[in-house]
């Protein structure tokens, strides 16, 4: 598979322009739809909490010694799946029974179920409120049967596996095809990017204009799929993530290896698993917060 920097300077172009003309015509009545939820939402109860929430939550990253956003994702990780950002201490990855409000999918996360769309949403927020280059984006994966994880992080996760009939299999799989089936976060890392799926507990590589390999899990790669994306992130990040995205594969750095990724999470687990008096009183601290979005969160739905 070519890299996007080897192709000639016109095939560049026409790529990125296409994509352009993409986004033009395909996420314009999306961006609109979400803007009328932003105005739905904001003022209300649950948004003014979960703002509160991603705000203490990057203020506890800082005080943890993070300052990029690899560091950062690690954590909220393990912040998420240790149900610290849940109001009964408990996440589980389910489906079913979420609120799912598109203008503050991460909210969801309060109440104690999540998917990826939620996990990545509230990670992007959380970097953003750092300071750091990041945007949500969709993708497309399809897990070979010959797939193999070569490093698992010391973070455990629980998932409810759900079974899906005939007709939604039916009606799911054109429209999965077309915008993706999967959520994941678009970070810079220095002077390169890279991108961290809080969901899976894994990074991966930019390695094409619409492709990304997971670091660490040989065979397994995502089809980016960041135009209809674009409406979920606050300010319209149309062009921030064109430009990510080319920075990526134009820089000969990668800046992540499986190396390096099993280090970081060894270290930052351990250390962070030093800091349970933080991470209590953190709870503690948003648990009014936390209560608000569980009682006052709605569905807002395309």
């Amino acid at each position: 598979m070519h890299r996007f920097k080897e192709l000639p300077q016109e095939e560049q172009e026409k790529i990125i322009e296409f994509g352009r003309k993409y986004n033009e015509t395909t996420i314009s009545f999306y961006t609109e739809l979400f803007k009328e939820f932003q105005k739905d939402a904001v003022g209300q109860p649950y948004y003014r909490a979960y703002l509160n929430i991603v705000k203490n939550t990057a203020r506890l990253m800082r005080e943890l010694g993070s300052k990029d956003a690899v560091s950062a994702s690690i954590i909220f990780e393990y912040l998420l799946w240790n149900g610290y950002l849940s109001k009964d201490r408990q996440l589980i990855y389910c489906e079913s029974g979420r609120i799912n409000n598109l203008a503050v999918s991460g909210a969801d996360i309060m109440r104690g179920k999540s998917v990826c769309l939620n996990n990545a949403e509230m990670l992007t927020r959380v970097l953003d409120e750092m300071g750091l280059d990041a945007t949500l984006i969709g993708c497309r994966v399809v897990p070979p049967k010959n797939a193999k994880r070569e490093y698992t992080p010391p973070i455990k996760r629980e998932v409810i596996k759900e079974k899906h009939g005939l007709l939604h299999r039916m009606i799911g799989y054109p429209i999965t095809k077309a915008i993706g089936n999967h959520a994941v976060t678009l970070c810079g890392v220095g002077n390169a990017y890279c991108i961290s799926d809080p969901t899976s507990l894994a990074f991966a590589s930019i390695t094409d204009f619409q492709k990304a390999t997971y670091i660490g899990m040989a065979g397994l790669d995502m089809e980016l799929k960041p135009q209809l994306m674009f409406a979920l992130n606050e300010g319209n990040k149309k062009e921030c993530v064109e430009t990510m995205i080319k920075t990526a594969l134009l820089t000969d750095r990668q800046p992540l290896n499986l190396e390096k990724v099993k280090f970081l999470y060894e270290g930052i687990v351990e250390g962070v698993d030093r800091q349970k008096h933080l991470l209590d009183d953190f709870h503690d601290s948003n648990r009014e917060d936390i209560d608000v979005v569980c009682k006052t969160l709605k569905s807002k739905k395309f």
